[in-house]
């Protein structure tokens, strides 16, 4: 073993003694140990690459990083425990000062965007360019949705005690009641915005209960986003569960679990045509608002300034003819006016008749004065037109009996014969609720106010 010339050993090429994986290799003759040797094809050999490195000196077996050869492709550099290096180092000719070899191998990657105003900014102004681009299609309920509270108009008693939760910024559970149309899913919106600013998206969640009634929805994608932690400076988040009178009982039991348990991160905005529908636990731990039919000035207000906006005239008579067959519903007079004035750009009176599909007043009064005066035949030809002619439905047509019911004299109908005809209407009501027909079913309240003429006189 004495005899055995004096080894050192190579990492990937590089003479270094005592490197861990390492192949031993002969010193070349003549060359002194530690220091620097010939490569074939260095300046003392044939090919001209020269590789430096530490020998066994002073610094032999202290640095762990290895070196790369100069005009050779990077490779996978092993330390003294077979770790991968975090530096490599890299040099030219002997005396060079060594430099990191990543800034040549690997090229600086620029910056990742900064969450932060930069990304809101670009969110902003892609929403605007979308709003551009289908402002000319757009449907003009939405196009026209108030988009704050100071905006909206007709529910006065509702209004104030909502722009003075956003101001606070503190509120309860909220459930909004009240027939369709008169503007539930716009205030819960407009709050959301005046709660939130311009980042209300990221903490609003709107849901349909008609799409998902079951529990499952319940626990996945409303427990999924009630326990997560709102964003901003407003303490929580906002869930806006419309026709929420669909859900399933077992969904609403689960759902009243969630508004208990995650009601410091989340606040839950149900909205319902009919509260009775809900159980009550889910009535008791909300604020209740009962939503009303606009007014007919309040919705003659936003016809104008929808029609300002699109510029479209309409008449007077029109006007009248529109808020008769809305009966105080904003979203169906609006999309009744968008309907007429597609073609035209002067809504009269004749063009809303045309494509108006509910019955009209004098309408309804023809009917029922055929039936009142004994000629049940003509009572149900002008029935028959309705369905045929305008495409009324039978819940349209019933809804309109009994709002002209009240306004038809005594003395053509007694008030004995109007109770009983009030209470066959809600008979009759169920019956269509249930899947009965819609002619046979009207067909019958006219045998009705026929029959109860001829018993009053």
């Amino acid at each position: 073993m004495a005899d055995d010339p004096p080894r050192t050993t190579r990492h990937h090429g590089l003479g270094r003694a005592g490197a861990v994986g390492a192949e031993p290799v002969s010193p070349a003759p003549g060359a002194p140990e530690g220091g620097r040797r010939s490569v074939p094809g260095s300046p003392s050999g044939a090919d001209g690459v020269r590789a430096t490195g530490v020998g066994s000196g002073a610094h032999a077996g202290r640095n762990p990083n290895a070196f790369i050869e100069e005009g050779t492709a990077s490779r996978p550099k092993v330390g003294a425990h077979g770790e991968r290096s975090p530096a490599v180092l890299t040099g030219r000719a002997a005396g060079e000062v060594p430099r990191r070899a990543d800034a040549r191998a690997f090229p600086a990657r620029p910056p990742f965007p900064v969450p932060g105003e930069s990304l809101i900014a670009r969110q902003r102004e892609r929403e605007r360019s979308v709003m551009v681009e289908r402002a000319g299609s757009a449907v003009w309920v939405e196009k026209y949705r108030p988009t704050s509270l100071r905006e909206m108009t007709g529910q006065d008693a509702i209004v104030p005690l909502l722009r003075s939760y956003a101001e606070k910024r503190s509120m309860p559970h909220l459930l909004f009641a009240g027939p369709p149309g008169t503007g539930k899913t716009t205030a819960a919106l407009a709050l959301a915005r005046d709660l939130y600013g311009p980042e209300w998206r990221q903490n609003f969640l709107e849901l349909n209960a008609s799409d998902s009634r079951g529990i499952d929805t319940v626990r996945t994608t409303i427990k999924e986003y009630a326990r997560t932690s709102p964003l901003g400076d407003v303490g929580f988040k906002m869930l806006f569960l419309d026709e929420a009178d669909n859900l399933t009982s077992e969904a609403q039991a689960s759902l009243r679990r969630l508004m208990e348990r995650y009601s410091g991160s989340c606040r839950f905005v149900l909205s319902c045509n009919y509260s009775s529908r809900l159980i009550e636990p889910i009535q008791s731990r909300c604020a209740v608002f009962r939503f009303r039919a606009y007014t007919t000035d309040a919705v003659r207000a936003q016809l104008e300034r929808v029609a300002k906006g699109e510029s479209k005239k309409v008449t007077a008579e029109a006007m009248e003819t529109i808020l008769s067959a809305s009966g105080g519903d904003m979203r169906r007079a609006i999309n009744l006016l968008q309907l007429t004035a597609t073609r035209v750009d002067n809504v009269t009176a004749e063009t809303v008749k045309e494509y108006a599909t509910v019955p009209l007043r004098r309408e309804v009064e023809g009917m029922l004065g055929a039936a009142l005066s004994g000629t049940f035949r003509d009572a149900r030809d002008r029935l028959y037109a309705l369905f045929t002619e305008r495409g009324a439905s039978g819940e349209d047509i019933l809804k309109a009996i009994h709002g002209y019911l009240p306004d038809i004299p005594d003395t053509v109908l007694p008030p004995r014969e109007k109770i009983r005809l009030v209470e066959f209407l809600g008979e009759v009501d169920f019956r269509l609720a249930q899947g009965a027909s819609d002619r046979i079913q009207l067909e019958a309240v006219l045998a009705h106010v026929a029959a109860g003429r001829a018993a009053g006189k």
